[in-house]
């Protein structure tokens, strides 16, 4: 099922890296990519991209992301979840699924991870 909905999404955000309708907008570009430095020095803070349905939010971080993968950023992991292109991508509870599962993959982990022992935490 994890497999399904990531394809789901990868060809979502395909479908928006591919097309020509994208209005490349390099300050909105470049003001992703100051608070990547931003949060890469300690700030930690939460981004919200916020525009109306059809505005372009979700084609603007498809590329965005995509140029961050294109270009040498090694120690940088990016989780991208896309609202609306699955019918279970709006449910927090598959967010959180996705999320994990992707987490394990990134940092190698196990999926039965203990956290039984007081120590562990």
């Amino acid at each position: 099922f994890a497999h399904l909905e990531n394809e789901l999404h990868q060809n979502f955000t395909d479908s928006l890296t591919n097309s020509s309708i994208f209005v490349k907008n390099d300050n909105l570009l470049q003001r992703l990519d100051a608070y990547c430095a931003q949060n890469n020095q300690g700030a930690n803070t939460p981004i919200v991209i916020l525009g109306e349905v059809g505005s372009g939010k979700s084609s603007l971080l498809a590329n965005w992301v995509r140029s961050r993968h294109n270009v040498a950023h090694d120690d940088e992991r990016i989780f991208y979840h896309a609202i609306g292109c699955s019918r279970l991508s709006c449910h927090i509870s598959h967010l959180l699924r996705r999320l994990e599962n992707w987490l394990l993959q990134q940092f190698d982990l196990k999926d039965d991870i203990d956290l039984s022992q007081d120590d562990q935490l």
